[in-house]
């Protein structure tokens, strides 16, 4: 069985300052291409964040169906990203409501800290 997870980006960003010298006006920092980010939405009528970190790890948390209020279950697991695509994901289905835990494969498509469009499939159908 494949689920479609559609979230929108609600990006939680982290700035730091720290003390010391200036960087002459040049700045060699880019900002990351990948899924790196915090994304919230609906799957299946459920509400889902997704938290991508910058080294593929990401963790989904999802609700009960219906019910925005009690917690339904996490996906945990890795992900490959780069240029809009999602691939190589896999991960596991900590599920709350009875199901147990089941292995999932995760592919799809982002735009950097603005949306995520993925695909969960379940490796028992």
């Amino acid at each position: 069985m494949r689920t479609k997870l559609t979230v929108i980006g609600a990006v939680i960003m982290l700035a730091a300052c720290g003390g010391g010298g200036g960087d002459n006006g040049n700045s060699s920092t880019t900002p990351s291409a990948t899924a790196a980010g915090q994304y919230t939405g609906t799957v299946n009528n459920r509400q889902a964040v997704v938290t991508v970190l910058d080294n593929g790890r990401f963790y989904t948390q999802y609700s009960v169906a219906g019910s925005s209020t009690s917690l339904g279950g996490v996906v945990a697991g890795t992900v490959s990203s780069n240029g809009g695509t999602i691939q190589s994901g896999s991960g596991f289905d900590y599920n709350l409501e009875g199901a147990g835990v089941q292995s999932v494969s995760i592919s799809g498509t982002y735009a950097a800290k603005q949306s995520l469009n993925a695909t969960v499939g379940y490796s028992n159908g």
